[in-house]
């Protein structure tokens, strides 16, 4: 039971102090005035990298390129460079060199 006072006092602004010191008995109202605290400086895009990681390995992409280099005496990592590229047409469609500044803000799930 509270006594909320006479309604004169709390047309006066007393009525915001009464909310806020209620709130601080809620749970909920203690993590939303937290949450306006946070600012977001950076944020990474997964879902197409998410998306087109599923497909590239049902359709068995990888293994192709894997394949396809077999036979050569290329040590680079060519399937991570062959998914990083198509990715990039589907995302941003940018050049090559271009694209070595796209990776360094995408992420791709592993």
């Amino acid at each position: 039971m509270a006594n909320l006072d006479r309604i004169e006092e709390l047309k006066e602004g007393k009525l915001d102090e009464l909310i806020e010191a209620l709130a601080g008995f809620s749970a909920r109202e203690w993590i939303i005035s937290r949450a306006k605290e946070l600012e977001a400086t950076s944020a990474r895009v997964w879902g197409p990298a998410l998306i087109f990681k599923r497909l590239w390995e049902e359709l068995g992409l990888g293994g192709l390129v894997s394949r396809a280099l077999d036979a050569t005496s290329i040590q680079s990592d060519f399937e991570e460079a062959a998914f990083a590229m198509v990715l990039n047409r589907l995302c941003d469609p940018m050049s090559k060199p271009a694209m070595t500044e796209w990776m360094r803000d995408v992420y791709r799930p592993e």
